[in-house]
């Protein structure tokens, strides 16, 4: 708790902490947010005392189901981010917790609910809330590793959080009375990009105050009523500790998680668009030296007209997020993406050999994305002069302007990586740079040119970098809800947005 630090319960600073609640079916997330919401009306035990039979009855009243959250699903009228709940929860005078109670990860209906889950969290952050304090993983303490699904969930969250987030994680272990009978292996958690977390362990009595109090009711026998005390007094100060944990993470702002990915979205658009006038200009290029040549070996002179479809990506051109084909010469705006931009990034990552019905191509060469491909003809008329001599020295001069067009875009791309990299979105970089290695090979391929290529050896010398790093940063978005319902509960002040 550190030194110098009074209980929560003293706690006397007006503020509120926003917390995102993320664990998987069976995790105890909803026992441990019934904690939370039942602790003001039993916190002076804190140090002595036995709670009477009334007190604990009323302790064991769930004020937070996961039913009403997750079977919203099945409700083809719900909301759309009406599957994550927001509550404000009163711990001690002044001091409240905001927490985003999302949808258990991992029920018997499948991925693909899983899914509709993650979209309805990042909406719910984006739409509703301000700031955001911290990550708050809730995690078996009994069980020695997560779930797939768990795995999958996190995964993607933390792909694509702004760096500062990725010090505000938070685990809380349940069913764990202790950290010497934590069976869990914190290392974990650096496989998603983060370093090992703060946490805390806490033997949540909810339960068993639940069942007890529902088999002897207001008659509960004084031993039991004893046990039951201690059990929430040891569990009460482990939540304190949390409570401290969250109490010293700064706020970070929601919308820095919109900002991240507009900005993401603009510099890949700026990239596509780079490299396609790249390959335009090697296409001149070729165009002007064999048009030169065949001045020059046959003495006659032509003029020379070019016929080009130019490709550019178009800026927020749809309403809602495209799955948008980057094979090159391919150019094609896919299918809508049904969940929102950054989830639907990674799930064409972890499903980058599935191939898209629309275009044939695998979803690994697809970006999601609001900016799409639209094209122009353009007709070009290439000044030869009066004259074969004068032909060679213009067409030479051409030739030479385009080879500096194409070292400038070069450049600029090298610009626009960097400020990628910047963003510090390491995964989808990381993917970026792999999606731009595998179009750059198969454009040096189809035209060799020392452009392309020199492109090519620095973004692999890049590419082998970001993987060969110690360290790793990957990052989130999260979610919210809409309407506003009011309830008091054992002396708890409990507010919930649903």
């Amino acid at each position: 708790m550190g030194a110098g630090k009074s209980l929560f319960t003293k706690f006397e600073r007006d503020c509120n902490y926003t917390v995102l609640l993320l664990g998987q079916t069976g995790s105890g997330k909803t026992s441990l947010l019934n904690l939370i919401a039942n602790c003001l009306g039993v916190n002076h035990i804190l140090d002595e005392g036995v709670l009477s039979a009334g007190e604990l009855h009323a302790f064991g009243q769930g004020r937070v189901t996961d039913l009403s959250v997750e079977n919203a699903l099945s409700d083809p009228m719900a909301s759309k981010t009406s599957d994550a709940r927001v509550y404000q929860i009163e711990l001690a005078r002044n001091w409240f917790f905001t927490i985003i109670d999302t949808p258990g990860f991992g029920d018997s209906r499948g991925l693909e609910v899983d899914k509709q889950h993650v979209q309805r969290i990042m909406a719910c952050l984006a739409e509703k809330i301000q700031t955001i304090n911290c990550v708050m993983v809730v995690q078996n303490g009994r069980e020695s590793r997560m779930t797939p699904t768990m795995e999958y969930v996190l995964s993607q969250l933390t792909a694509v959080m702004p760096k500062a987030v990725l010090d505000h994680v938070v685990a809380v272990f349940t069913n764990t009375e202790n950290k010497r009978k934590l069976h869990f292996k914190v290392e974990k958690f650096q496989t998603f990009g983060m370093g090992i977390p703060k946490f805390e362990c806490i033997e949540n009595p909810f339960g068993m105050v639940q069942h007890l109090t529902a088999a002897y009711g207001l008659n509960l026998p004084e031993e039991d009523r004893e046990d039951l005390t201690v059990e929430i007094r040891n569990s009460l100060k482990a939540l304190e500790k949390v409570g401290w944990l969250v109490h010293d993470m700064t706020p970070v702002p929601s919308m820095r998680f919109q900002e991240l990915n507009a900005q993401r979205e603009r510099i890949e658009a700026l990239l596509a668009n780079n490299l396609e006038l790249i390959v335009e200009r090697e296409r001149l290029v070729a165009d002007l030296q064999r048009h030169r040549q065949q001045i020059v070996s046959s003495g006659v002179l032509s003029h020379l007209t070019r016929r080009v479809t130019r490709w550019e990506i178009k800026f927020e051109m749809f309403p809602w997020s495209k799955y948008v084909c980057h094979v090159p010469d391919c150019h094609c705006n896919c299918a809508t993406s049904n969940v929102i931009s950054p989830f639907a990034s990674l799930w064409c990552y972890f499903h980058e050999q599935n191939v898209c019905t629309t275009c044939g191509h695998t979803y690994a060469r697809h970006r999601v994305s609001r900016d799409g491909w639209q094209s122009r003809q353009v007709t070009e008329h290439v000044e030869v002069g009066t004259s074969v001599s004068e032909a060679e020295r213009l067409l030479r001069r051409r030739i030479e302007e385009a080879g500096r067009q194409k070292l400038a875009l070069a450049q600029e791309l090298d610009r626009a990586l960097e400020d990628y990299a910047k963003l510090g979105l390491r995964n989808a970089y990381l993917h970026l740079l792999r999606s731009q290695k595998a179009i750059l090979e198969e454009r040096l391929a189809a035209m060799p040119g020392e452009t392309l290529k020199n492109l090519l050896d620095r973004l692999v010398n890049s590419l082998k970098e970001v993987e060969e790093a110690a360290e790793s940063t990957c990052f989130c978005f999260v979610g919210a809800a809409d309407t506003v319902l009011r309830s008091s509960i054992v002396g708890t002040r409990l507010s919930v947005q649903c």
